[in-house]
């Protein structure tokens, strides 16, 4: 509770309260959850530098100065404009349940196939055809590939009821159950063992488990998972 309580004294001196108001962390990509705004927005920040760096590489010689977009400061040394413009761009990648670095890469991208001069600084990226491109991308990631969480958090056997873990679990099952080929998906999540067996079978089913088993087997060669 200390430390809580002294990350929202931070972000009330980072900035304006009618920012704050638009934070929901439970909306955000799963490895955000556990975080505090102030330590989420310090990763998109990040993101933020390299997804910028990567971009401009392609235009510039990298023996010059890497051209990062924002200098290399901590969040609460930023320009008050940078400060709030990294915090409402989450805020809006976090409306998509969108992993930082996805968000940040595609609208930069996005920019740079259009031939933007200059690519847009944290208070642009939440632009109106900014964040139409990178929902549209999103969804066409995710169609094409399941995304997963890293966080051991939200490994099957540190499961212990939280309500960031719940959703997780029916973002799994949503998932799994929306592709043509779930066997597919459900291989990938006993292979990374974010969920159990015994979960697997509640959920979906022993025949759906059986051939994820098989699909396993082939990924493994042991054919053994918890």
């Amino acid at each position: 509770m200390k430390d809580q309580g002294r990350m929202d004294l931070l972000a009330t001196q980072m900035v304006a309260s009618k920012v704050l108001q638009g934070d929901d962390m439970g909306a955000a990509w799963f490895d955000y959850r556990v975080l505090h705004p102030v330590q989420a927005t310090a990763i998109f920040m990040s993101a933020y530098r390299e997804s910028h760096s990567y971009v401009m590489s392609r235009r510039v010689d990298m023996t010059q100065t890497k051209l990062n977009g924002i200098r290399a400061l901590a969040l609460a040394d930023q320009p008050q404009t940078i400060r709030t413009g990294l915090w409402v761009a989450r805020q809006h990648a976090d409306s998509l349940c969108c992993p930082y670095e996805f968000y940040t890469l595609a609208i930069l991208s996005f920019a740079d196939k259009c031939n933007y001069s200059r690519l847009p600084l944290p208070g642009q990226l939440y632009a109106e055809n900014f964040a139409e491109h990178v929902a549209e991308s999103w969804r066409d990631s995710v169609a094409v590939m399941p995304r997963f969480a890293s966080n051991a958090a939200y490994a099957a056997d540190n499961f212990s009821g939280h309500q960031w873990q719940r959703d997780y679990i029916d973002y799994l099952v949503e998932t799994v159950r929306g592709r043509t080929h779930p066997q597919y998906a459900l291989a990938m999540v006993l292979t990374n063992r974010h969920m159990t067996v015994e979960q697997a079978v509640e959920y979906f089913g022993e025949e759906l488990v059986d051939r994820a088993y098989n699909i396993c087997r082939e990924i493994t060669h042991s054919g053994e998972y918890e």
